[in-house]
């Protein structure tokens, strides 16, 4: 991927200043700055847009899409949109990090394995960045509680990144809370 560095005209002190105008309810006055804020520019992308995937640009204001439109002939431009990078998606598809709210496992690995190590758990979300996958809520399916006991700790939430992975947002247990009178598949006892 490749990335061009832009200089930006403000300072980190002026843009600390400046308001998140694109999360505000009223409209922006002429002091906000839209170029004042960290902003990426992804071009050569292919975007899900009303309904279709369309080749476009995205544009990102301190780690939020922003409308460029909207930002361009707004007050708040007190210059023309200049990115801080510029990143070259050559073609891909540009989303959201998708949330996996039950995972059993992946790569090999069974999240109800008492035996399985804090390793493990790594790999595969390691590996599940690299699919889109940002945050998973690993899934322990029911199990006898000492498993519980033992595997908990493992799935502690955690801050994910592209080097260390998934983030973990926190576990999905299958049991031991389930209903004795609606246990659907699960064992009563």
């Amino acid at each position: 991927m490749e990335i061009a560095e832009v200089k930006n005209e403000c300072s980190p002190i002026e843009r600390s200043k400046k308001l998140d105008f694109m999360s505000r309810s009223s409209k922006p006055s002429s002091s906000d700055c839209a170029s004042c804020r960290k902003t990426t520019r992804i071009i050569n992308a292919r975007v899900f847009h009303s309904g279709k995937i369309e080749e476009s640009n995205m544009w990102i204001a301190d780690g939020k899409i922003m409308d460029a439109e909207k930002a361009f002939y707004s007050k708040a431009n007190c210059n023309t949109l200049i990115p801080d990078e510029i990143i070259d998606a050559k073609g891909l598809i540009v989303v959201p990090g998708y949330i996996d709210i039950q995972i059993n496992g992946g790569y090999g690995v069974d999240f109800s394995d008492p035996n399985v190590t804090i390793e493990q758990v790594h790999d595969v979300t390691r590996n599940l960045v690299a699919t889109g996958c940002t945050a998973i809520c690993p899934t322990i399916i029911t199990s006898h509680p000492s498993t519980y006991q033992k595997l908990l700790p493992i799935f502690k939430a955690d801050e994910g990144s592209v080097l260390n992975g998934a983030t973990i947002l926190g576990v999905h247990t299958e049991g031991p809370f389930i209903s004795k009178d609606r246990s659907g598949a699960h064992p009563k006892e």
